[in-house]
């Protein structure tokens, strides 16, 4: 059935040396993570793993994808690997894949970093930092904008919302009590934890422009991910946590509007995505993959993957039912000596490799 759906699962690749997993469990359970990033117009890879930022480029990747030897040396795939001396939770690229930015810890400090690909493509290593937050923060989600290259927004665990700009290092709070944000289009979207209503804010005129309220949750889920699919649907995620403790149950809204107004169409829902099913205690991380004019059969095709999931799962947005059953599902690989479940530390789809 994957097949089908056009996609081929490869063998697997080792990119860095294994790390105990207790070693890396503070930071898995406690803060949001996204360690990869694609550069099509770079065709490059970047991929973070303790200390270790590693540039690999897609050409040589898929080669060893399309070979039969297993045994291929990481150090031969990066085109430059960066020692890192803070710990880094999200690697971001901005909208025209000239910066890379980089949000790390160091002394309970969070910043917000970014890094000129350029010159990092030519071996050199030149962090310029943009924002610092007040000790003990955490940066729970982290969103460049889609269209221009110098903004992001990021969400705090206190709940404030700041927009930033590289431009000239600024951060600016724009919303509080903020349980999700992220991009649509040029408006910022957010929602707030007391409520499940979505809103969407103007950066240019600072305020609101129109809200929707996702109906008929319980009492106590909030917002925790909003996903633009395209200029009519928005994918949104409710739940009632995404701490590391337990293991969650998250509904799925697709989320269509009227493209003019941006007011409410139709709500539909599923629970069959993001499933709670790793053993890997995590903080709740969501990663969306969108392929636009794929196949005639599938001409928009979306991957989900969360980090408290083994599942890899494709859906459509006018059909929110699993296009896979259970014989033939993606997941995540088991480690061959422990058992143990793999966890994704992120996803990315690269559209500059060779066909097989």
């Amino acid at each position: 059935m994957l097949q089908d759906l056009g996609v081929q699962a490869e063998h697997p690749i080792d990119l860095f040396d294994p790390v105990d997993a207790a070693e890396l469990g503070p930071l898995l359970e406690n803060l949001t993570i996204n360690f990869l990033e694609v550069s099509n117009a770079n065709k490059t890879i970047f991929a973070y793993y303790n200390g270790q930022l590693k540039l690999i480029s897609t050409s040589a990747l898929s080669t060893v994808l399309e070979s039969d030897d297993d045994d291929t040396a990481s150090s031969t795939l990066a085109q430059h690997s960066y020692s890192i001396p803070v710990e880094v939770s999200q690697i971001k690229l901005n909208a025209d894949e000239s910066s890379l930015y980089l949000i790390s810890t160091k002394n309970s400090e969070t910043s917000v970093s970014s890094i000129d690909i350029p010159i990092l493509l030519r071996g050199n290593y030149n962090e310029i930092a943009i924002a610092t937050y007040p000790k003990g923060s955490k940066v729970l989600s982290f969103y460049p904008s889609p269209s221009s290259p110098t903004l992001a927004v990021s969400l705090l665990d206190s709940g404030e919302i700041y927009l930033i700009d590289s431009s000239n290092n600024s951060s600016t709070q724009i919303a509080s009590n903020a349980s999700a944000v992220n991009w649509f289009n040029n408006l910022v979207i957010f929602s707030s934890n007391d409520s499940t209503v979505v809103h969407f804010f103007d950066i240019s005129t600072k305020s609101n422009t129109s809200s929707f309220e996702i109906s008929d949750t319980p009492p106590d889920d909030k917002v925790y991910y909003l996903q633009q699919l395209d200029e009519s649907t928005l994918l949104t995620i409710t739940g009632d946590s995404i701490g590391a403790e337990d293991s969650q149950e998250y509904t799925s809204f697709f989320v269509t509007l009227d493209p003019a107004k941006l007011s409410l169409l139709k709500l539909e829902s599923t629970t069959s995505l993001f499933c709670s099913y790793g053993a890997i205690p995590r903080m709740a991380s969501f990663y969306t993959l969108i392929l636009k004019n794929w196949s005639p059969k599938y001409p928009e095709l979306f991957v989900s993957v969360g980090s408290k999931s083994i599942d890899i799962d494709f859906f459509l947005k006018n059909q929110t039912v699993e296009l896979l059953n259970d014989s033939d599902r993606a997941t995540m690989p088991m480690d061959d000596d422990s058992g143990d479940d793999d966890t994704p530390l992120g996803a990315v789809l690269d559209f500059t490799s060779s066909v097989k």
